[in-house]
């Protein structure tokens, strides 16, 4: 691993370093003399994992009252340029940009393919979705993604599940 100046990054130093930049501010100074154990990134991970689920979920519910007065497709049309413009203030504030002209043309290709693909279809379908159905029942079938996800990710990307994810994918 390297770090954004391009010099090595020694093994172990790479976690520490996601717990700072995850860090809030003003943490990073006490971070660095206090050393991150296992235990406090357990920590930062499952506070990591209740903010996605609690995020999804004001998602959809705000996602559906922006909706009363837009139209879906007029709705997405403004969400992915905000979401594209955050991801790329994102990157040149931790000085990632640079990396940007290291993707090779098979990863390019994925990437947009993704975009258009998931981010932009499926993002589209899941606004008209929220207007179609209403937020609760598109937050059920979202939540089914990985009913899908994990017997994908095993075939194409050869993933075993573990028994926790089989054991969740099943709770689903």
């Amino acid at each position: 691993m390297r770090s954004a100046q391009g010099t090595p990054v020694p093994p172990g130093r790479s976690a520490g370093s996601t717990a700072v930049a995850a860090s809030p501010p003003g943490a990073a100074a006490t971070s660095a003399r206090r050393r991150i154990t296992p235990l406090s990134l357990r920590r930062l991970r499952r506070l990591q994992l209740g903010a996605v689920a609690l995020l999804w979920g004001l998602n959809t519910v705000m996602l559906s009252i922006g909706l009363r007065e837009v139209h879906s497709a007029v709705a997405n049309s403004v969400r992915m340029p905000v979401v594209a413009f955050g991801s790329l203030l994102a990157a040149v504030v931790r000085g990632k940009l640079p990396t940007l002209r290291e993707i090779d043309r098979k990863s390019l290709i994925l990437l947009v393919a993704t975009g258009l693909w998931g981010a932009g279809l499926g993002s589209t379908l899941y606004v008209a979705g929220v207007a179609a159905v209403g937020p609760t029942r598109m937050a059920t079938i979202g939540a089914a993604s990985p009913l899908f996800a994990v017997p994908l990710t095993a075939l194409f990307l050869h993933e075993r599940p573990t028994r926790y994810t089989l054991l969740g994918t099943l709770l689903t």
